[in-house]
């Protein structure tokens, strides 16, 4: 059985930007075998600092993540997580480089900067985003015999509906939701689960590692695209070199459109993506 696990985020092209225009999904492919390897991994860093079953983040101010602490009287464990917030990090993508797992990241910007029309626009970008990722997919277990059960985090903005309509089609059809062509066919005869499950990341390990790459790479690329930010220290820098290898690619070692997946509509921010990942 292979796992897809992902997590949804928003991207900044600037830090003067109020409203996010770029909407990315990202995540992680890994077995039975690796995924028991990865939690043990989680676990052990974990506990040099804080119980293991404990919730992390790439954000570790997020306030899901303080709420826990708080409601299991673990307050100054939190206050030890926040200090040693990139040693953890760090030593669990360095860790986990001796594991076999790819990276899968999606993302669209929106031309216009109106607030209104970019929020308009979530659900349809959520829909492209996730069919770019299971189309990719697809196409790799026409190859193989693997099983593959696809697990999210809780949607950002609570909504799951984009994301159960895109796998929907996917998996019923030879469409996608937009009316493209599902040029692997309905997932349902490549093995793939019924249904995406959802979970929240607080609850599991694999989707605490899959904030932290998709954190990694969003502060990564917003480091990059910001010309003000490029010359600053930038943890997601340098948790992104510890993984960059394990992003999926060709034989090759191309990485846009196997693993980096960007909008060709937009071919400005196509171009500024290939220039990022292709250093």
């Amino acid at each position: 059985m292979k796992y897809i696990y992902l997590d949804d985020s928003y991207i900044k092209s600037c830090k003067e930007e109020k409203t996010p225009r770029i909407n990315a999904i990202g995540g992680i492919i890994i077995d039975d075998e690796n995924e028991e390897k990865l939690i043990k991994i989680i676990k052990t860093e974990k506990s040099k600092y804080i119980n293991p079953n404990l919730p992390i983040k790439w954000n570790f101010r997020d306030s899901e993540v303080e709420s826990i602490y708080k409601e299991f009287g673990k307050m100054q464990e939190y206050s030890n997580l926040k200090l040693k917030s990139r040693d953890i990090r760090l030593a669990i993508f360095k860790e986990a480089q001796a594991i076999d797992y790819k990276i899968v990241f999606s993302c669209i910007k929106s031309y216009s900067s109106d607030k209104k029309i970019i929020k308009n626009k979530k659900e349809d970008f959520s829909q492209y985003l996730l069919d770019n990722i299971l189309l990719r997919i697809g196409n790799e277990a026409k190859a193989n015999k693997d099983r593959y059960q696809v697990i999210m985090d809780w949607p950002t903005d609570s909504n799951p509906k984009p994301y159960n309509r895109s796998y929907f089609y996917m998996y019923n059809t030879k469409k996608t939701i937009s009316g493209n062509e599902n040029y692997v066919g309905p997932l349902e005869q490549l093995n793939f689960k019924h249904s995406i499950c959802f979970t929240k990341c607080t609850h599991s390990p694999c989707l605490q590692f899959t904030d932290m790459v998709v954190g990694a790479l969003k502060d990564y690329i917003e480091s990059e695209l910001d010309i003000t930010r490029k010359n600053k220290s930038c943890v997601g820098s340098e948790v992104y070199n510890l993984f960059k290898n394990k992003i999926r690619c060709s034989r090759s070692g191309k990485k846009i459109g196997w693993g980096i997946i960007v909008s060709s509509g937009n071919q400005i921010f196509k171009d500024q993506i290939t220039d990022i990942f292709n250093k």
